[in-house]
């Protein structure tokens, strides 16, 4: 890196295999960067909140007592405090508050993890307006201007091209020849002991040997005539979309259960990763694996050893949608309920619960909360994080008495009008259908 600055470079791609140290790299370039005057202050990027706390967590381990980390939106106010800012990019992006809360001066050095993915799209306007050197870090650059006709996309499909050269990690970084400014791979990490190399286990059948052959898989079926047969062949492309074969995909969740890594004490086996051809491929081998799990651990498991995780299989959005109760007259004070909700319980001597109910209730609450949700598809959940440190206005109790008292006088304006709508609707649709019987 010293020596891409040296020759004039700004922009710098590190190109290193997931396990291999990414962030403490990242502590050393920052620390660097500091002591050497280069950068005063760091913003790191990141796309999930997972990560976001992952990252502030090691570089206090990394950097303190010499250097101070903050998460911006724990540390709206005081962010300068800190030399190193660790923030999601979708924070970031929420109305805009890269440009309301910085100049774009105010970083030296921004640091975008994962970064074939977190600054595509919308995100690359917040890693754009920052002025200073730019790192890049990712396991797995996207090159999209690699084989093809430079020339001919930029003469046929301008718009294709451009958005190409955004999307081009090396081509972001300044890195256009397709090397990386560096780059540790996972043959490095094996040979150096960092990592250990994939153990392949053979799940072939007859049918999958000759899907994966150059010739194919011929299958003879019946055609439009009776004693007409036709050959049709199958490729490893083909498999799950135009051919499908359950006793193939019954041999992949046996040979998964039977070589997965199991806990020492339990016997049971630990968390893995299945990636499935479609959707309804997904659906097919999470049913094979929930049979065959009651098959190993009788009545351990409800149908839950395995879980679809795809974009279809969606849980009420009951967060987006504003759902919420307000727990009252609860026999002997006991209440109960799912494990996936938030229990807030009003201090009464400080806090109305109704004012509490009418907060979490509000727009500003729902949609500051919804770009913080993790998780996956339909799969997505509020962090605990984001309720415990969200900044709420507590007046003395008389006039939180008066804005709730005010606020359901509205409500109930409102569903009087509901229903006043309601009926009128109603009127206005019987009269039409009066008129079309006649």
């Amino acid at each position: 890196m010293q020596e891409s600055v040296r020759h004039g470079n700004q922009r710098f791609l590190f190109e290193m295999a997931t396990g291999t140290g990414k962030t403490l790299t990242s502590a050393a370039v920052i620390r660097l960067f500091l002591r050497s005057g280069n950068a005063n202050r760091v913003l790191f990027l990141v796309d999930r909140i997972e990560l976001e706390n992952q990252a502030k967590k090691n570089f206090q381990n990394y950097l303190a007592p010499d250097y101070h980390t903050v998460i911006f939106k724990e540390n709206v106010d005081d962010w300068r405090k800190a030399e190193v800012v660790v923030s999601t990019v979708q924070t970031l992006m929420f109305n805009n508050k890269y440009k309301r809360f910085f100049k774009p001066t105010d970083f030296s050095l921004i640091i975008a993890d994962e970064s074939h993915r977190s600054i595509n799209g919308n995100s690359r306007a917040v890693f754009e307006y920052f002025l200073g050197y730019k790192l890049g870090l990712t396991a797995t650059p996207k090159d999209y201007i690699k084989n093809i006709d430079v020339e001919r996309l930029k003469a046929t499909d301008p718009r294709a091209w451009e958005k190409r050269q955004l999307l081009d990690s090396y081509k972001t970084f300044g890195c256009e020849s397709g090397d990386p400014t560096y780059r540790y791979s996972l043959l490095d990490g094996v040979r150096d002991g960092y990592l250990i190399n994939p153990t392949v286990v053979d799940a072939r059948t007859d049918i999958t040997t000759k899907l994966l052959a150059d010739e194919g898989y011929a299958v003879i079926s019946q055609g439009d005539e009776a004693d007409e047969e036709q050959e049709e062949t199958y490729f490893a492309r083909d498999f799950e979309k135009k051919f499908f074969s359950e006793e193939t995909n019954k041999m992949f969740v046996k040979t998964f259960m039977d070589n997965a890594l199991r806990d020492p004490i339990t016997g049971e086996i630990g968390k893995g990763i299945i990636f499935c051809v479609s959707r309804k491929h997904a659906a097919k081998i999470t049913q094979l694996l929930n049979v065959y799990a009651d098959m190993m651990f009788p009545g351990k498991y409800c149908s839950d050893f395995a879980m679809q995780i795809t974009s279809d299989v969606k849980v009420t959005p009951c967060f987006e949608n504003g759902k919420s109760g307000l727990a009252k007259n609860l026999e002997n004070g006991i209440g109960f309920g799912s494990s996936e909700f938030f229990v807030l319980r009003a201090n009464p001597d400080r806090v109305l619960p109704e004012y509490i109910y009418y907060i979490i209730n509000s727009n500003r609450f729902i949609s500051e909360g919804t770009p913080q949700m993790t998780g996956t598809g339909g799969l997505r959940r509020l962090t605990k994080d984001f309720v415990l440190n969200y900044p709420v206005s507590l007046p003395p109790l008389d006039e939180q008495r008066k804005i709730v008292n005010q606020t359901e006088e509205e409500i109930a304006i409102v569903e009087q009008n509901k229903r006043l709508i309601e009926i009128f609707e109603k009127k206005i649709n019987d009269k039409i259908s009066e008129v079309w019987g006649e």
